[in-house]
């Protein structure tokens, strides 16, 4: 019997069955080792004989505790460095030089990758460099519009409030995306 049948079998028997479980399975009833067992499933799955999915979570809470929560964190992540080299840490080298990487990414990086993270979900969806080129136009875009919005306010435009203001918007677009690819039930 060819391990796709044996494999699909096994599935069958066991809907819920984990990968490691799987790799256990076949190995113990075709009599071969655990490595070599494993290597047929990833094959039968690299072909697309059979298909693995990960468990789905329960909620959109679990979905962003896991692994596909992983970008919220990062941005949340890296708007708390900035907020901490602009505010925290003293203003002197090497400091210094934190605050200018960080100031970068979120006024000429972040805010567009999440923006467009948001509008094309699928990796396929865009080739890495056109992900990157529209990343930076809207990242720009959307620091003007902060500006000129901020520019209207009471209190003018400062860097703390042009620092909040691109957090809030970052950090709101990149809930929207977790939330979008958790409803669409795909993985990052």
């Amino acid at each position: 019997m060819p391990p796709r049948d044996k494999l699909l079998e096994i599935i069958e028997a066991h809907p819920q069955v984990t990968v490691g479980d799987l790799a256990i399975r076949y190995s113990e009833i075709q009599g071969v080792p655990i490595d070599e067992a494993a290597k047929h499933v990833y094959q039968a799955w690299s072909r697309e004989e059979i298909r693995l999915e990960p468990s789905p979570k329960e909620n959109l809470v679990q979905y962003i505790n896991s692994i596909h929560g992983l970008q919220l964190w990062a941005v949340v992540a890296l708007y708390a460095l900035t907020l901490a080299s602009n505010f925290i840490l003293p203003q002197v080298p090497p400091f210094i030089y934190l605050r200018n990487i960080t100031g970068v990414m979120i006024v000429v990086l972040l805010p567009g990758a999440t923006l467009v993270d948001f509008l094309y979900p699928h990796a396929n969806d865009l080739e890495p460099l056109q992900r990157l080129i529209y990343s930076i136009g809207l990242s720009l875009a959307l620091t003007t519009l902060v500006g000129l919005v901020l520019n209207y306010t009471a209190e003018g435009i400062q860097a703390s409030n042009a620092i909040l203001a691109l957090a809030l918007i970052t950090i709101g677009i990149t809930l929207l995306t977790v939330r979008r690819k958790y409803l669409a039930g795909t993985t990052p």
